[in-house]
């Protein structure tokens, strides 16, 4: 992947109305030759209609698309370059299974390093009639196609979000060394921050119809720009307050009475409100004060329930905020109503000015 060479994918200024509603707000957005960017978006970001446009399934207002800096807005091209998987999978309705794939290597010409179905978990289905397959063996199929065509652009809406975690991974993991070896670029909607996370080589955030933030997968996880961005991405805890006192890097923030020492390379002013970006790692308990974290809190244990992969714990502060989060592995035991001190990793959090979550909800 050469991000120094021209964008494969490339939306500019994009806007789109629908019933006097506004559905983006002049989106940018770059992929580029052999490149995945998963799309993060809440439930009514409208991922499936910016895929949908930008394949030439509908047309925006205002903007342009370009592919390979050729001009595409409202045109279609052949799946040989730019091929759209929808969720549904409803486009594999005749023929067989094996007969499709015969057909896509055809089309395609080029060598597979795997047979297709072994990847996608469809070989003991490869005579089976394609109107026949369930929902969940058609978004197999889906991919399927994919990884036999290889376009020169793929953009996929959410096709295996419902496979098990494992069988998706194992897809996914195929689909992105493909897209790697040969110059592909991926554009991926979904639901699930963690394969973002995990296999992503940039993450995509789209809410209030623009990409609030396009960038490595940790960068946007550990720097989000907005509450958006943190939301969107994994666990948090977002702390309103504001910055008291700056002294180099370090902010120290009051949030409701409670004083948090956290850190910054960005410019910051006293008085400026902020929020403080807590993630599950961020956060421990225990029975004395832990001198190796510099934001020590009094608080009480209100709830403890374990749930899968660990414990699901609600805390009450000493200024009577709650907060609630998923820890993989407690401190300290303790139970229901003990008092206790949280720890909070404060160096490492992110601080998230105010005035970008306000500039989100104007736009």
């Amino acid at each position: 992947m050469d991000l120094q060479t021209s964008p494969r994918l490339s939306v500019r200024g994009l806007k789109k109305n629908y019933k006097h509603q506004e559905i983006f707000k002049g989106l940018y957005l770059d992929v580029h030759p052999g490149q995945v960017v998963f799309l993060l978006g809440f439930e009514d970001a409208d991922k499936s209609c910016l895929l949908g446009t930008i394949a030439g399934f509908d047309s925006p207002t205002r903007g342009d698309i370009f592919f390979e800096n050729k001009k595409i807005t409202n045109d279609w091209i052949s799946s040989s370059k730019l091929l759209y998987i929808r969720r549904t999978g409803k486009q594999y309705l005749y023929g067989r299974v094996k007969q499709r794939i015969t057909g896509w290597q055809e089309k395609s010409g080029k060598a597979q390093d795997a047979d297709p179905l072994d990847i996608v978990g469809l070989k003991a289905a490869e005579d089976s009639l394609c109107r026949g397959l369930t929902a969940q063996q058609r978004q197999r199929l889906s991919l399927a196609q994919a990884l036999t065509l290889l376009p020169r652009l793929l953009l996929v809406d959410g096709a295996i979000d419902d496979l098990p975690d494992a069988d998706r991974t194992k897809i996914l993991k195929s689909l992105i060394s493909s897209a790697h070896k040969n110059g592909m670029a991926v554009l991926y909607a979904t639901h699930h921050a963690q394969d973002a996370l995990a296999f992503g080589d940039q993450t995509a955030i789209l809410a209030n119809g623009r990409i609030l933030q396009q960038d490595t997968p940790m960068n946007v996880y550990k720097q989000p720009g907005s509450a958006a961005c943190a939301q969107l991405t994994g666990e948090c805890i977002l702390l309103q307050g504001k910055a008291t006192a700056v002294k180099d890097e370090t902010v120290f923030v009051d949030v409701a009475g409670l004083g948090f020492t956290c850190f910054s390379e960005n410019w910051i002013s006293p008085g400026e409100p902020l929020l403080i970006c807590l993630r599950p790692e961020h956060i421990f308990w225990g029975h004395e004060a832990n001198p190796g974290y510099l934001t020590n809190v009094s608080a009480i244990l209100r709830e403890h329930t374990k749930v899968p992969g660990g414990h699901r714990v609600t805390f009450e502060l000493k200024n009577g905020i709650q907060i609630a989060v998923t820890l993989k592995k407690p401190a300290a035991k303790l139970a229901v109503n003990d008092h206790c001190l949280l720890w909070f990793d404060t160096k490492n959090s992110a601080l998230i000015p105010c005035q970008s979550n306000m500039d989100e909800d104007n736009k």
